[in-house]
């Protein structure tokens, strides 16, 4: 399931591509020569000091257009931010780069369909192959308009995928919300035709759905496992393991990003912004919202 994630990493970082480099380039501005018969007068300083003042006033509109650098920012999202890196590196459990969770990786590297470890840190495990392509989906219609500080939201959509909330956080907080999109114009060729498609939203959504199974705890149910042992044992594997806490809570502050997507995304297509009660299933509910969800306008 890591696979899908890289995989989709690609086609995020070349649908960024598009969407960002081909409009600067349309962009630029064209010189015309000056007629020969223009004549120029010779500067004074009553002329310089005009020129420098309505220049210095052109570049502080420009770059301070719609408000600045901290009305640009949302400023919750940093402090959330800087709260979960330092909770990521000085105060989760266990050590960085520890013996044990670097033969933890190693098994699940080494064995990624069944490794020895907790079905249920397994499962939570495997969700990093769902989460952040429900992400694209949710951040990507209209993300050339989203970002305030005009940075290209692909890379760090891609890179949510290995480095979860590390790499999506400065994205966030930069973002703002969209809710005017208009499919053929606002959406580059992989949105278009991959996130926004049917197919993409069903495999999604059996994904989301099979990865229980797919990780042994549905078949810890049926066996008849106590639940409990299952809780007792990621809590211990937890307790110990730095690893293993810092990325289930990246899982969850990212399933809970997905769940805030939804209303926005809602409105964006006419539909009606009210959360759905579906949409707070960790992992799963904003897939389904993704199945069901209607069409962008054209």
């Amino acid at each position: 399931m890591r696979f899908l994630t890289f995989t989709a990493a690609a086609i995020l970082t070349w649908n960024g591509a598009q969407s960002f480099v081909a409009p600067s380039i349309q962009s630029r501005p064209t010189f015309t020569s000056i007629p020969h018969s223009t004549q120029l007068s010779p500067a004074t300083p009553s002329t310089l000091s005009s020129f420098t003042s309505s220049s210095l006033k052109s570049i502080q509109s420009d770059e301070f257009e719609g408000g600045g650098f901290l009305e640009k920012i949302n400023v919750p999202y940093l402090a959330f931010y800087a709260a979960f890196l330092t909770f990521a590196f000085t105060l989760a459990p266990g050590e960085v780069n520890s013996a044990s969770d670097t033969a933890l990786i190693n098994e699940l590297l080494s064995n990624p369909l069944h490794p020895d470890t907790n079905h249920l840190w397994f499962t939570i495990w495997n969700y990093f192959a769902v989460v952040p392509l429900s992400l694209a989906a949710l951040l990507l219609p209209g993300a050339k308009k989203s970002s305030a500080l005009g940075l290209p939201p692909s890379p760090f959509i891609a890179g949510a995928g290995a480095l979860g909330f590390f790499s999506l956080g400065p994205l966030m907080i930069t973002r703002k919300a969209v809710t005017d999109v208009s499919k053929s114009e606002d959406c580059g060729f992989f949105t278009r035709n991959v996130f926004e498609s049917k197919p993409f939203a069903v495999i999604l959504t059996l994904l989301a759905f099979s990865v229980p199974f797919t990780s042994g705890l549905a078949s810890d149910f049926i066996a008849g496992e106590d639940f409990s042992c299952l809780v007792n044992g990621f809590v211990d594997l937890a307790s110990s393991s730095r690893f293993v806490t810092v990325a289930t809570s990246d899982l969850i502050v990212m399933s809970a990003i997905s769940a805030s997507l939804i209303p926005e995304d809602r409105e964006r297509r006419g539909m009606d912004p009210t959360l759905p009660i579906y949409a707070l299933l960790p992992g799963i509910g904003p897939c389904i919202h993704i199945f069901l969800r209607d069409e962008l306008p054209e």
